[in-house]
């Protein structure tokens, strides 16, 4: 009896790899006709764009300037503060000379600060 489930098992798993196959199958065709259809449309695009540099190209170059209008200038009111009449925010900072090279090699022994 045993025999018999472990046989109808295999079977099954047989048919479950045989529909995964052809499903794999069915991708494999359908991706190879997106990548051809993406890829004559990307030449397409370039014929396009080649036609169109090719058109400028060849086309003469005609320049218009426009004269602007003048515009007239806004008056804002807006608070100018200038630097010498503001606060100081922070104290100053005084910065220390780095260390020599011999100095800190010196302090280092074995990688550690002494």
């Amino acid at each position: 009896m045993a025999e018999f489930v472990l046989v109808i098992f295999g079977f099954i798993l047989l048919w479950r790899q045989r529909n995964i196959r052809q499903e794999f199958a069915e991708l494999e065709k359908r991706n190879a006709a997106r990548t051809d259809a993406l890829r004559r449309e990307l030449q397409e695009l370039r014929h396009k764009i080649v036609g169109a540099a090719a058109g400028l190209v060849a086309a003469p170059s005609v320049v218009t300037t426009l004269r602007a209008s003048p515009v007239p200038e806004l008056h804002h009111r807006a608070a100018v503060h200038l630097v010498d009449d503001m606060a100081s925010a922070a104290r100053p900072v005084t910065i220390l000379p780095a260390p020599s090279a011999p100095e800190a090699q010196a302090r280092k022994i074995g990688g550690i600060d002494t």
